[in-house]
């Protein structure tokens, strides 16, 4: 199911949105800084697809979203952070002191 999801940065609201089929299941909240650092503050993501890998699908979209941009992260989420410790790979994308 990941692989479905559908992730879409809005800026005025500051959240990455996350749909399957159309429908809303889930988003991201960020604070950005101007200067190419974002602060992933928190994930939800809809009871009714929790633990179907929507949130994991999620995460791995806003980080290529970032890295495409040429954007770094402040991983404030848990979420995002337990992420993080299970994929080294992406923790390049953590600004100094994040």
């Amino acid at each position: 199911m990941p692989g479905d999801v559908e992730v879409e940065r809005v800026a005025r609201t500051h959240r990455f949105e996350a749909r399957l089929d159309g429908q809303s299941v889930g988003y991201m909240t960020y604070g950005d800084d101007g200067a190419g650092v974002l602060d992933l503050q928190h994930t939800v993501v809809a009871p009714a697809v929790r633990g179907q890998g929507v949130g994991e699908g999620l995460v791995r979209a806003v980080l290529a979203d970032v890295r495409a941009r040429g954007e770094r992260i402040i991983p404030s989420c848990p979420f995002v952070a337990d992420y993080l410790e299970a994929h080294p790979e992406d923790r390049a994308l953590v600004a100094d002191g994040g």
